[in-house]
């Protein structure tokens, strides 16, 4: 794409104009589909608007590797989250998901995801020991099973907030993140949610990790 300078005895023809103007305007197109089928050579450096009164509605700009993508070198935010008010019991040293505590976006290489959670335990049975709470990619664990551990618990009952996050770099594609927790094996312990404590799960854009993609 040039970058025009006007000099005196310019002739104003359409294919200058196209190229000059047209083309160094930033357009608006209510889908991508809209703008892939008006601008069918796109170069590095185009930037457009989408009107789609959606998460997608605002800028985005022609990437050096041939993409068109929010601004690479800024936060695109919000890319998920999940709320949950029914609490999920685990009785078993086998890590299971946590009903509801699921986001699934579809991840863009070369980016850093912060993935948050946040609720509360409810230890159920007494001398319950070991409790845990972590943050899977997949079948990955992304905390090492360490966030939420306890010393023995011999208070019936007894709540206990658990906050944590990671920071990953998924491969491009689909990702799916979700909580899972157990307990010692032998005693019972909830994830306790209500409509009034919500356990949660916030997955955010912060920022490249690298070139575009």
């Amino acid at each position: 794409m040039p970058y025009t300078t006007l000099v005196a005895g310019t002739t104003i023809t359409a294919a200058w104009a196209n190229t000059n103007v047209r083309d160094q305007t930033i357009g608006a197109f209510g889908s991508t589909g809209a703008c892939d089928s008006a601008i069918t050579s796109p170069v590095a450096g185009m930037v457009q608007y989408l009107t789609t009164n959606l998460a997608t509605e605002g800028l985005t700009t022609r990437n050096s590797a041939g993409v068109w993508r929010p601004p690479w070198n800024m936060p695109w935010g919000v890319m998920g989250r999940t709320t949950i008010t029914t609490s999920f019991r685990r009785s078993s040293a086998t890590p299971a998901d946590v009903t509801g505590m699921t986001v699934t976006f579809t991840a863009v290489a070369n980016r850093v995801i912060k993935v948050s959670v946040g609720g509360l335990w409810a230890y159920v049975s007494a001398s319950c020991t070991n409790v845990f709470g972590s943050i899977y990619r997949g079948a990955t664990d992304l905390n090492g099973a360490t966030i939420g551990r306890t010393a023995t618990i011999n208070i019936n009952a007894l709540f206990h907030g658990w906050n944590g996050f990671v920071y990953d770099t998924p491969s491009a594609g689909s990702v799916t993140y979700t909580m899972r927790m157990a307990s010692d094996g032998t005693n019972n312990v909830d994830f306790f949610a209500a409509a009034g404590t919500p356990g949660w799960m916030l997955v955010e854009d912060l920022g490249p990790s690298g070139a575009p993609a």
